[in-house]
């Protein structure tokens, strides 16, 4: 039998109360929508800047912004508008003007003047409204897809926004459920982990990429996802195709399967699928594969091999 414990590291005891972080009673929650047809190159490039170097400048756990979560849903131009969903613990005494200061850093020099109002909210009802952001994907569990991911350590540079915003106006394209979500999923107390203490290694990283692909009609496949690829080649053009482990990018995520990596024709990266999943922990997880499963009986296109 095997067992998944799911717990903070400094937690204590066996109560499952006291085994993760204890979520706030009520949260404010901010959203701030932005009409594609509003947005020129100019304050595109701006706003989505100002979401990567904020989240690069508080990355640190003892941010006095670490208490905000926020996401930005990029859809293609055909998906109409940018979103940023942000909440915060609203039992913090300073709560209304950290999300105010927050919300001010994302929208300056967009051209955008609000007003952003923020509205208080249980903490289970706010991760409903964020969970149900888009309800053609998630109510629709026929639809297939596709997704690719990064870990950003730092923002995207400007070559790469000019990239991003030319092949999400492409008109030859038009998917509404075609979106790059950035959300904070890096940065904070998960970066007080050390690297080599899990199997998840990115313990380095501000923010999350996720470029993300729905569509019914299975013939149409080649085209949703040589969109993707287009995309995801676009931004990390520089590095061959893949967000290796450097100064700005930190690798991808192995919970977002994504079967071009071990392709050598699309992920030009030189680096292997394994080390963009866990980097250095790969060999050690390989060890312990080689231990409890050396029949390979659990297995998929992506798992780990015995060393």
């Amino acid at each position: 039998m095997t067992k998944f414990w799911f717990r903070s590291p400094d937690a204590t005891g066996d109560s499952p109360a006291a085994a993760l972080p204890t979520p706030p009673k009520n949260v404010l929650l901010n959203v701030i929508t932005v009409p594609w047809s509003g947005l020129d190159q100019a304050r595109f490039t701006t706003l989505v800047r100002n979401y990567g170097v904020w989240h690069e400048q508080n990355a640190a756990a003892d941010s006095p912004y670490a208490a905000i979560s926020s996401q930005m849903l990029i859809p293609h131009r055909a998906g109409g508008t940018i979103t940023v969903f942000t909440e915060i613990d609203a039992g913090l005494s300073n709560a209304s003007q950290l999300l105010a200061d927050y919300v001010a850093a994302v929208t300056r020099d967009t051209g955008l003047t609000g007003p952003f109002p923020s509205q208080p909210m249980a903490w289970l009802d706010s991760i409903k409204v964020i969970g149900t952001a888009n309800p053609t994907i998630t109510g629709n569990p026929t639809l297939r897809s596709g997704i690719k991911s990064a870990f950003m350590r730092k923002s995207f540079t400007d070559e790469q926004l000019a990239a991003l915003y030319g092949q999400l106006v492409r008109t030859d394209y038009a998917n509404p459920n075609v979106v790059l979500q950035l959300a904070g999923y890096g940065g904070g107390k998960i970066n007080t982990v050390s690297p080599s203490a899990t199997a998840f290694p990115h313990r380095n990283a501000a923010f999350f990429a996720a470029l993300q692909g729905f569509w019914l009609n299975p013939a149409e496949d080649s085209v949703h996802v040589g969109f993707l690829r287009d995309v995801y080649g676009a931004l990390f053009a520089s590095t061959g195709g893949y967000p290796v482990p450097n100064d700005q990018t930190d690798g991808c995520y192995i919970s977002a399967p994504d079967p071009d990596i071990t392709d050598p024709a699309v992920n030009r990266s030189g680096v292997p699928w394994y080390e963009l999943y866990y980097k250095d922990n790969y060999p050690r997880l390989q060890r312990v594969k080689a231990r409890w499963d050396p029949h390979n009986v659990f297995r998929h296109s992506q798992s780990i091999t015995a060393s």
